[in-house]
C-alpha cells in the first residue's frame, strides 16, 4: 500500500522520486547509477553483504 506516500528515496545517495510506480515496475536506473558513483562505497558494501 503506497497511499498517502508518493516518494522513493535512497537515502545512501539522496536520490529520490515522486512516481513510486515506475519504481515497482523495475526502473532502477537512476537509483543504480547514483549507487555506483558514489564515492567508492560500493565495493565495501558489497564485500561486508558477503557476496
Amino acid at each position: 500500500m503506497l497511499h498517502p506516500y508518493k516518494l522513493v528515496k535512497d537515502v545512501r545517495t539522496g536520490v529520490e522520486t515522486s512516481d513510486p510506480d515506475s519504481v515497482l515496475d523495475g526502473e532502477l536506473d537512476a537509483f543504480l547509477k547514483a549507487y555506483l558513483m558514489s564515492d567508492g562505497q560500493a565495493a565495501g558494501d558489497f564485500a561486508d553483504d558477503g557476496l
